[in-house]
């Protein structure tokens, strides 16, 4: 297993560094997509498969109804949390900085959607949540406590990927 998880890891981080370094842009989505790759085929190989990731059938009806009640659940917090933040604690409007082009452009905004949806949502997810985790809390020997040292260390090398620099 932390075979594995190298393996992996060392795809990610070559991708994402290697094609940064050359001036590949979107190279953080590129180096997602390359490391589920990777994660998949290295679970292929040890004999598992996709429910190892956490991923099982469900009923389409159940599935659709989560995912709205998700939806409409963040979105709410998201609205709240802006209005609490700006008219409440009078914090100023969020800048949209690097984001700033896809106002008023629908195209380029359904592309970063589809991108930011398949990479950040399932990507990401599959990758820190599905694979790491479950890699080292079984590394760990299962169990509460191996359960919550690779929820704590999943979560920082999660946060640690998502440490941008202006």
């Amino acid at each position: 297993m932390p075979r594995q998880i190298l393996i992996v890891a060392a795809v990610f981080l070559a991708a994402l560094f290697g094609l940064r370094a050359i001036g590949v842009p979107m190279s953080g989505p590129i180096a997602v997509v390359l490391a589920c790759i990777a994660a998949v085929l290295s679970l292929r190989s040890t004999g598992e498969d996709w429910p190892s990731l956490g991923l099982v059938r469900s009923s389409l009806p159940r599935t659709l109804l989560t995912a709205l009640g998700g939806a409409v659940l963040g979105y709410l917090t998201a609205a709240v949390a802006v209005v609490v933040t700006t008219q409440v604690l009078g914090w100023p409007p969020m800048q949209s900085g690097r984001l700033g082009a896809i106002q008023d452009n629908l195209p380029l905004l359904l592309g970063m959607l589809a991108i930011a949806w398949s990479t950040a949502a399932l990507g990401e997810e599959l990758l820190f949540r599905g694979f790491l985790q479950g890699r080292l809390q079984a590394m760990w020997g299962g169990g509460q406590r191996a359960g919550l040292l690779a929820v704590l260390v999943q979560s920082l090398a999660f946060g640690l990927a998502h440490a941008y620099r202006e």
